[in-house]
């Protein structure tokens, strides 16, 4: 027979099993973020010397890859973690890009089950944002307007989902309201990101239509309808 004591012992080491785990896929997530945004500012680097992508790797290419490891590798993690499927370097391709974009997503998804709105207000909102910054650096290794495009509505589409489950009335507490507020500013910037980039598709066209006009004007009024609904009561 199962005592009471037995029970809440086993329902303690339960709920720390699933804070670690959450807590491990939120850390590895946070990796996946930083190798994107680190893999495109050394690439961009070695583009602007006119680094041809097939060329032997240069000194300075390899001081980028040693000093982006070291701070990166989750020592303690390592061997438990061995299976994770990551570039052990840098990300160099848009098919590497992938691979840890992917796995990124799963990392939050797997830390967005423990850290649910009820449990952790705050954490899940920044666990949206990460969600969201991942996405923003894995539209910087596709070349494709076009696709960039396709990329950063998914990326509003997860911000504005999380601002319809925590909207602001439904905010008792100053954390969680400034919590919400700071949905409100990621979904404003994307916007404006996404109308930079419909504006360079735009430009390319041989005319201008009226539902490109349409389209222009709806998202100039998405960004201000956000950023003052960000800026409300501040």
């Amino acid at each position: 027979m199962i005592k009471d004591q037995d029970y809440s012992a086993s329902s303690a080491m339960h709920d720390n099993y699933e804070l670690y785990r959450a807590n491990i896929a939120v850390a590895w997530g946070l990796y996946g973020i930083r190798l994107l945004n680190s893999s495109k500012k050394g690439l961009q680097c070695e583009s602007d010397k006119s680094c041809e992508a097939n060329n032997t790797k240069s000194e300075s290419s390899a001081k980028f890859e040693e000093g982006l490891m070291k701070p990166l590798i989750f020592v303690d993690l390592e061997k438990a973690l061995e299976n994770i499927e990551v570039p052990n370097t840098y990300v160099s391709s848009l098919d590497d890009a992938k691979i840890v974009f992917a796995n990124v997503l799963k990392w939050f998804n797997t830390a967005k089950t423990f850290y649910t709105v009820e449990k952790d207000f705050t954490i899940c909102v920044e666990i949206t944002v990460n969600i969201s910054t991942a996405y923003k650096y894995y539209a910087d290794f596709v070349g494709n307007i076009s696709e960039q495009i396709k990329i950063t509505k998914e990326r509003i589409k997860v911000l504005e989902y999380a601002v319809s489950i925590v909207s602001l009335p439904r905010c008792d507490t100053l954390e969680k309201y400034q919590s919400c507020r700071y949905l409100y500013f990621h979904i404003a910037i994307a916007y404006s990101t996404l109308l930079d980039m419909t504006s360079e598709e735009f430009y390319e066209a041989k005319e201008i239509t009226d539902e490109m006009r349409m389209e222009t004007k709806r998202l100039v009024k998405s960004i201000f309808d956000n950023f003052q609904l960000y800026s409300k009561h501040t």
